[in-house]
């Protein structure tokens, strides 16, 4: 071992789960494809994709999964968004889709709006661990596979690990770097993703807007709609079956 290779590993550390609690890394459920949520009721949203709890929980979270994805509810912030990155890579992830909430900077992107994110910045503390900075970007090959299935819009986020401390000279700081939106891991989820070897890809629902006074939606209308179209872009990007209520119509 080098001096710069990590001294202990994710793989390190599963390896020693699964011998404390007599289990195999099978047990956790994970597929290539990995849906990492923030957003919805995965119970009422995605009930077609007809996931089933893996045997085991992964970072104290309850894993599902079917024989296409798995799909892992998402952890706050960069440091915990690195951590469950790497121990999916050891555990046969190759593939990441994160659904996330963000705040929108501009009028451009109201409540509700589906974004895909072609960008997002640094603000946090974890990517330069990883010797990342600036500017993280999305798998193009993902970002590809979303944009074949919808006429979806597409911005840059900023990603900070500090939500009340947003500032407005910080708003017009990013919004004038390029970002329309804001965040807590998806610069993350970019840079490491590529210091793994992943390929990770963002879509944003727009929860609350901050280019005046702060609106909260969570739970408005527009918003539970964009979260639904948000599951229903990953069905067709996925090719999963369509949901029942398509069947029915």
């Amino acid at each position: 071992m080098s001096d710069h290779d990590p001294h202990f590993s994710a793989q390190h550390f599963i390896d020693y789960i699964c011998a404390q609690r007599q289990i195999s890394p099978s047990d956790f459920g994970i597929r290539p494809d990995v849906v990492i949520s923030y957003v919805g009721d995965f119970a009422n949203q995605i009930t077609h994709w007809e996931l089933k709890p893996a045997t085991v929980r992964h970072s104290r979270r309850q894993v599902f999964y079917n024989e296409r994805l798995t799909l892992i509810p998402g952890p706050v912030g960069a440091p915990q968004a690195a951590i469950i990155l790497e121990e999916l890579k050891y555990l046969g992830a190759q593939r990441i889709w994160v659904l996330g909430y963000a705040g929108s900077l501009t009028p451009l992107f109201p409540l509700g709006t589906l974004v895909g994110v072609h960008r997002a910045y640094c603000d946090e503390g974890t990517s330069p661990h990883y010797g990342k900075y600036g500017w993280g970007i999305s798998s193009q090959a993902l970002a590809q596979c979303l944009s074949q299935r919808s006429h979806l819009a597409w911005g840059e986020i900023w990603t900070t690990d500090a939500i009340y401390r947003e500032t407005p000279v910080k708003i017009r700081y990013f919004t004038n770097l390029g970002c329309q939106l804001v965040d807590m891991e998806t610069s993350c989820y970019f840079h490491v993703g590529q210091t793994l070897g992943l390929d990770v890809s963002a879509l944003m629902v727009v929860s609350d807007e901050l280019y005046h006074a702060w609106r909260p939606g969570f739970g408005l209308p527009s918003v539970v709609t964009g979260v639904e179209s948000a599951y229903q872009l990953l069905s067709e990007t996925l090719q999963l079956p369509p949901s029942y209520s398509e069947n029915s119509s």
